[in-house]
């Protein structure tokens, strides 16, 4: 019986793992309503914790998805410039940003050669990136591109669901539970305490940038939000 339970688990792992991955592709355009979906609602407000961070200027958002921190960087009075490898994802964050009458360039590139001149950036930001945040062209990119003393803010993951304080299980604390099942199984939760998180912090520390983790807490969750600085040579 626990072998097929176990089995069992694999194989929804696996479905939730190949559906999760094609949202960036030919399942693009239900991306936001699935991220509303599994998040119990919390998508855009743990995308927020990005922002806060980022310095005047002119930022490039690498993995800009739908459009939406395109949108918010652009009204906040940042020059911004998006690059996403998804054709799909470029079409519909071209479509959100003509609806909200906000010009911004887009080019359909990779994080690992990005197609830009040196030091012409304040910042970078990335949030919720995949596999690719970790390939040393990836750093070693965004340190080239980025002023002196630039800022990189990565948004990795959610270390915590916690749903509302009160102690009540209400309609929004049963969601929170199930969006936090559903980050477990797909490996979107990252245990700050695990061996896992300290693997993936040591796979982004590489020279040429200052490192600094912390903990953005918010009414349903905690988020991590890595803050890099660019120093000397890389």
């Amino acid at each position: 019986m626990k072998l097929v339970l176990s089995r069992q688990r694999e194989w929804i792992n696996a479905f939730l793992r190949f559906f999760f991955k094609h949202l960036y592709t030919s399942l693009a355009w239900s991306y936001d309503l699935v991220a509303f979906i599994t998040s119990a609602g919390q998508w855009r407000t743990w995308q927020t914790a990005g922002l806060e961070y980022l310095p005047p200027g002119r930022v490039l958002e690498i993995g800009h998805g739908t459009g939406h921190m395109l949108c918010s960087l652009s009204t906040q009075g940042h020059g911004v410039v998006g690059i996403d490898p998804s054709k799909q994802m470029t079409h519909i964050a071209s479509r959100r940003l003509e609806k909200n009458d906000t010009s911004v360039p887009l080019v359909q590139a990779m994080a690992q050669a990005l197609p830009f001149k040196n030091d012409i950036f304040h910042s970078v930001l990335s949030t919720f990136p995949s596999e690719y945040i970790f390939n040393p062209s990836t750093i070693r990119e965004v340190w080239r591109v980025l002023k002196p003393e630039g800022i990189f803010v990565i948004i990795p993951g959610v270390e915590k669901i916690h749903g509302l304080q009160g102690g009540r299980k209400n309609i929004l604390a049963l969601l929170d539970e199930f969006a936090s099942i559903l980050y477990r199984i797909t490996g979107e939760a990252i245990d700050p305490e695990a061996s896992l998180a300290n693997e993936f912090l040591k796979r982004l520390n590489h020279p040429g940038f200052s490192w600094e983790i912390q903990h953005v807490r918010q009414p349903r969750a905690v988020v991590m939000r890595i803050i890099a600085r660019k120093m000397g040579a890389f």
